[in-house]
């Protein structure tokens, strides 16, 4: 026997019957009750009708709240809401086709990145598109992912293309797979050749070089000339294994299809802008200007110089005040002979009668390997150890780029980001000591996957040979072009030609003359005070004022955003500057808004979040 429940039950369920011929499904039920006249129903109900909201004051264990609740809801942007019978891959499918209110929710996960909603990444991920129009590759990871062979393909096919083809095929493919660049399959690594051809792009639309004064090709370099080897790297690093254990795998294919197009854009302005510097340049670089002033140098072996407008980013990023030159490197182009160089022990260095190991001397007659070098900077004053005393001058050493690149060849670019971020962390304590910090270096470097191409020079011409350089035999009949020491202008050096190497193999290299190895950067770090570390310490409600107290917050401002993660709208009258004891207050003026989570946060002037605390209005 039917009871009154039952049919009550069943007539709710028959009201969401449709036509699929004419008809879409309906997101939901409106059961108006004017007079609440069911309400003592509703216990029973919500046991038969696991899905059931109902409006009223909030309570989400019994489903229940106001109507912007209630839209949110519906809308399934309320995690904690969930929805018995609907199978996730419908709910899927409708989010993917952005139906109805389903648009908002998908924008959400949009935005998020790898480690947010991965559960629900893993069930969208497999679903096909319903047809090749609809295929979005930036929306279905499907079609992406079929996107992503194609690019590889593509790419792969220019191994042996020349450069003019190898530009115009990547500017075209860059184009064509823009938008994969963008929303939540690129952010979780699954997009990674669109990346790499995006600054693949990059690389081959940077401006030649100026080839008629030594002057002005540097200038040019300098300027925007370095953003071709920034690319480069980032397209090689767009492609490396991921550290993180929830990574998707790089397949070796997306590397040798990357470095097919890198090498045919790469290598032709490589060997075209050495030769023209090694041109410019018949008697070696010019020795170097006196460094500026300085209470403390940060010296990092083979700070090239696209590396280090990275690394001024990253200070700046943090607030310090960066001034930004370049200077020539010594010749030849390698530690031994441009570290001294750069060091402000030079003045009391001297050259040999001979290159042997390309170090010049000190005052002693000892060849200024690094414990003599260290002992010359302590003889002058120079603390060669980590100190806080800003009263006392300190040589700091860090990064090690150069023995990366030694021995990891074109594998350096894999980890560059975390390299410079090591690095900034050590300049940015130098600077916070009080300290006007100057970071130099000694040398760049060229970088080739696939090995740089390979000049020949017979061993048994040579005292040492080198990658980039080589000291001849007395008398010895070569054609190599021979550059003066900087140490000593007497002693004669063969360089290779271009940017060749003498050594078979080689993808990193030094010791030569070309725009990477011998215009090296110089920064000049102004005094940081020390970071802020503002906190959140203290939060009173009054009805829907909330007063806070809060530590290192002086000039900052607050404000409150709606939601448990702070990504919904403000919902403060207007935000509100924290005064110099810490201290200030907000106004909800929405009182719908009782009892709903959200997120207090602290701004600096840039408008960066530097502090947070979650709390339910009203308390």
């Amino acid at each position: 026997m039917t009871t009154p429940l039952a049919a009550l039950v069943e007539g709710l369920k028959k009201a969401a019957d449709f036509d699929p011929r004419v008809e879409v499904p309906p997101e939901a039920v409106l059961w108006c009750d004017p007079n609440r006249e069911f309400s003592s129903l509703l216990p029973a109900l919500r046991r038969e009708l696991p899905n059931l909201l109902t409006f009223g004051a909030y309570d989400p264990a019994l489903r229940q709240g106001p109507a912007v609740w209630l839209r949110a809801a519906l809308g399934r942007a309320v995690p904690a809401v969930t929805w018995e019978g609907e199978a996730p891959a419908t709910v899927a499918a409708r989010l993917l086709r952005g139906e109805n209110a389903w648009g908002r929710v998908w924008d959400r996960f949009a935005r998020s990145g790898r480690g947010m909603y991965e559960p629900a990444a893993a069930v969208l991920a497999p679903i096909d598109p319903p047809d090749l129009l609809s295929a979005n590759a930036a929306i279905y990871a499907t079609a992406n992912a079929r996107q992503e062979t194609s690019l590889r393909a593509a790419l792969a096919k220019l191994k042996d293309a020349d450069e003019a083809t190898a530009r115009d095929q990547v500017a075209r493919l860059a184009k064509e797979h823009a938008e994969r660049c963008e929303g939540p399959w690129a952010a979780r690594g699954q997009a990674r050749l669109a990346e790499a051809v995006r600054h693949l792009a990059r690389l081959a639309t940077t401006p030649p070089l100026p080839g008629d004064d030594a002057q002005a090709l540097a200038e040019a370099f300098a300027t925007s000339g370095w953003e071709a080897d920034h690319a480069a790297l980032a397209a090689l690093e767009s492609v490396a294994p991921r550290q993180e254990a929830d990574a998707i795998a790089t397949l070796p294919e997306d590397r040798d299809a990357v470095v097919a197009a890198l090498r045919a854009l790469y290598a032709p302005r490589l060997e075209r802008e050495a030769l023209a510097l090694q041109a410019l340049l018949p008697a070696g670089p010019p020795l170097p200007p006196k460094p500026a002033e300085s209470d403390a140098v940060l010296f990092i072996d083979g700070l090239r110089l696209d590396l280090a407008r990275c690394l001024a980013a990253l200070l700046r990023q943090q607030g310090a005040v960066v001034n930004f030159t370049w200077r020539w490197a010594g010749f030849p182009s390698v530690t031994a002979t441009c570290k001294p160089l750069a060091s402000p022990a030079a003045a009391h260095l001297r050259g040999a009668e001979t290159a042997e190991g390309f170090e010049p001397l000190a005052a002693d007659g000892k060849r200024a390997i690094h414990p003599v070098l260290m002992r010359e900077l302590a003889a002058l004053g120079w603390r060669t150890e980590a100190t806080l005393m800003p009263t006392e001058k300190c040589w700091i050493e860090a990064g090690h780029f150069d023995s990366d690149g030694h021995e990891q060849q074109s594998r350096l670019a894999d980890g560059v980001g975390a390299a410079l971020s090591a690095v900034a962390a050590e300049a940015l304590r130098l600077v916070r000591s009080g300290r006007r910090l100057r970071i130099t270096t000694d040398h760049g470097w060229l970088l080739l996957p696939g090995g740089l191409p390979v000049a020949s020079l017979p061993a048994g011409l040579t005292e040492t040979r080198w990658r980039r350089c080589a000291v001849m035999k007395e008398g010895a009949a070569t054609t190599a072009t021979r550059l003066p020491w900087s140490w000593n202008k007497a002693v004669s050096i063969a360089i290779a030609p271009g940017a060749h190497v003498f050594v078979s193999g080689a993808e990193y290299a030094h010791g030569g003359i070309s725009p990477q190895e011998i215009i090296v950067p110089e920064l000049l770090v102004m005094p940081l005070a020390p970071a802020r570390h503002p906190v959140i310490v203290d939060v009173a409600w009054s009805g829907l004022r909330v007063r806070l107290r809060a530590e290192s917050a002086d000039g900052l401002v607050a404000d409150l955003k709606l939601g448990a993660d702070g990504e919904g709208r403000s919902i403060a009258d207007k935000a509100r500057e924290v005064d110099a004891d810490g201290r200030t207050s907000l106004l909800v003026p929405d009182d719908t808004l009782e009892g709903k989570s959200a997120m207090l946060e602290l701004r600096d002037a840039g408008g960066q979040v530097v502090a947070t605390r979650a709390v339910v209005v009203g308390g």
